[in-house]
């Protein structure tokens, strides 16, 4: 029995394509998004009760690159190590270009988040 975390599991590659693609990238996305939505509505409480007296939308924006990159980071490393584990090549193909795209649209989204 293999005791190692999903999360480990996971980063070393060692889990089906669907789990990487649904569990980790997508759910993994939407977990983060999330907790980021969340801390901007707690940065706001505490800004309308004038706990706080920053500029929200840049702290707010900082954040969640931070959080997008560190999600990032680990998503598109665990589909990369994922990606042979199919045994066609045209899923494993697949699995690369997602891999490519996601990962090149999370830039995107951390790069526009910092430039505001």
């Amino acid at each position: 029995m293999n005791k190692d975390s999903f999360f480990k599991r996971a980063w070393h590659g060692n889990i089906k394509i669907w789990q990487a693609v649904v569990l980790v990238n997508i759910l993994g996305f939407v977990c983060t998004m999330t907790v980021g939505a969340g801390l901007g509505l707690a940065f706001l409480w505490l800004r309308e009760a004038q706990i706080i007296n920053i500029n929200i939308v840049l702290l707010n924006s900082y954040i969640l690159a931070l959080l997008l990159l560190g999600f990032g980071i680990y998503s598109v490393t665990c589909l990369w190590r994922v990606a042979p584990n199919p045994k066609g090549v045209i899923k494993h193909g697949l699995t690369r270009f997602w891999t490519f795209l996601f990962g090149v649209y999370l830039l995107a989204t951390v790069y526009r988040l910092v430039s505001i």
